[in-house]
């Protein structure tokens, strides 16, 4: 990682609302973001089995997620963000980090790959998709091991219509439900 580069843009970027946290290093180069403590005890519970895995991360924001799966051990991390101002920002946080993440601007709903992602993230992102269930529908085939959902609340009698073991529908720190969709 590029110390300087991550001064800069701190420096640069200091009076930004940022959604989620940018974090460099931890405790020590790092832009607060909105929902600071939510989202850190959110990748808490995220990253606690997540060693060798691969994950993509739909609607990546400036990668918060991604940077902090690398930094605990995942092999591959992949995000993607439909608005391009955001997707510039976060591959400017990522060629600073440097750590292997990729980022792509692409659209959600029809965004497609052929491979699968042993984890999902769909992080606060249901409420701008205009058909849901069919997205985590679609989301789903692509996973190998879970489809991690954090939705409104009104969304969560819906989720108990897949066919899929649902481990836990908890309450995230900022009052929205996170559900686990497992195969």
């Amino acid at each position: 990682m590029n110390r300087k580069k991550a001064i800069e843009f701190i420096l640069t970027h200091s009076d930004m609302n940022f959604y989620q946290p940018v974090v460099f290093i931890p405790k020590l180069l790092e832009i607060k973001g909105k929902w600071d403590q939510a989202t850190k005890l959110l990748a808490n519970h995220i990253t606690r089995n997540i060693k060798d895995k691969t994950i993509l991360d739909l609607g990546c924001n400036y990668g918060f997620f991604l940077h902090e799966a690398i930094r605990h051990g995942a092999k591959t991390a992949v995000g993607i963000d439909h608005d391009p101002i955001v997707v510039d920002i976060a591959i400017e946080v990522n060629s600073i980090i440097d750590d292997g993440a990729l980022i792509y601007q692409e659209d959600i709903e029809s965004f497609e790959i052929k491979t699968k992602f042993d984890i999902i993230l769909m992080l606060n992102v249901l409420h701008v998709i205009k058909d849901p269930l069919s997205v985590i529908n679609k989301y789903l085939s692509w996973t190998s091991d879970c489809l991690i959902i954090e939705h409104e609340n009104s969304l969560t009698p819906r989720l108990a219509e897949f066919n899929h073991e649902t481990k836990s529908s908890e309450r995230a720190a900022n009052s929205r439900n996170l559900t686990v969709i497992s195969l």
